[in-house]
Formats: structure tokens, sequence, C-alpha cells
């Protein structure tokens, strides 16, 4: 698949089911430090979750319910995974590991993804359930795969607590 950003390419994958597209308004602002975020709807029932686009990247950030140093202020509620967790054994971790799985643990898939300013993130692979509107009026609830960031070290967050969305399909 194309490089193009995660949000396209799922859109880009949902187009040839319905027929349509979906909008993701963006707010925010590239001053002082370049903040944006969209929603989305995670969860059965589907609940609103507030996402920040890693406009560095291709990256997408969901802030979880975890304690979080310098994270944005959320005006939703933040993302608590209910028992998700993708097991080391499983396909979807074993294509995120080139050379193969290293779990620590087998009852989750651990990844680390570095960046080339030097920062990273590691973490484990959850499942859970999006809800997507289309502008027709069409609804597709996909299951799609997430990152859940255990440690982020950059420059502006350390130590952050966040979901970074990978979008695989399941």
């Amino acid at each position: 698949m194309s490089m193009l950003p995660v949000l396209a390419q799922v859109t880009l994958l949902m187009l040839n089911r319905v027929g349509s597209s979906i909008l993701f308004p963006l707010h925010g602002n590239v001053y002082p430090m370049g903040f944006y975020n969209v929603t989305l709807n995670i969860g059965q029932p589907s609940k609103p979750y507030f996402l920040d686009p890693d406009t560095g990247s291709d990256l997408t950030w969901l802030q979880c319910d975890a304690p979080c140093v310098q994270c944005t202020e959320t005006p939703h509620l933040l993302y608590r995974p209910n028992k998700n967790l993708v097991p080391c054994k499983d396909p979807l971790c074993k294509s995120l590991h080139l050379h193969g799985c290293k779990c620590e643990t087998p009852e989750q898939c651990e990844y680390e993804v570095q960046y080339a300013d030097g920062s990273s993130s590691f973490g484990v692979l959850v499942k859970g359930a999006f809800s997507f509107n289309f502008a027709n009026g069409e609804q597709l609830k996909p299951r799609l795969a997430l990152g859940l960031v255990t440690l982020l070290i950059s420059i502006t967050f350390t130590n952050s607590q966040f979901l970074e969305i990978v979008f695989k399909p399941i």
C-alpha cells in the first residue's frame, strides 16, 4: 500500500465497499506546537474519542486512560481498552515484526517504532471496533488493530500514554 496518511488509506479502503467518502473535520492550530485533532467513534457501543493526527508522520494518536505527562486536553473520554490485547502468536503481531516476534509475554504483542529524529514509541497491539459514517448515509463498523503506546520518547512528549492507530483490517 502507498505511503498515504492512514486516515486517507482507510478512506480509500472503504470507498471500494460503499462508494462514498468519510470526512474528518480537522481542528487546531499550527502555533505554538502544531496540535490538530479529529473525532472518531470507537468501540461497541461506539463513543467519540479525540485523535491527535501526527502531522510529522503518517501516524494518528489517541490518548488512552492512563497517567500522561504534557498531554493535550481532550473534550471526550479517554480511551480504555477492554481485554482486547492481541496475543504474540496472532498473525497481526507477526505482520508487525520483520524478524519474528520478540514478546516478553505471550498474552500481548509488543512493538517498538523508531523515527528519523531519534524519537521512538513502545507499546502493545490491541483490537477495536470503529464506526465510520459516510457522506451517502451508509455506516461501516470494521474491527481494526490499534497500537497502545506505553512509552513515547520525543522532544515534545516524554513518558506519554497514547494509542497509535495502525489501521490493519482484521
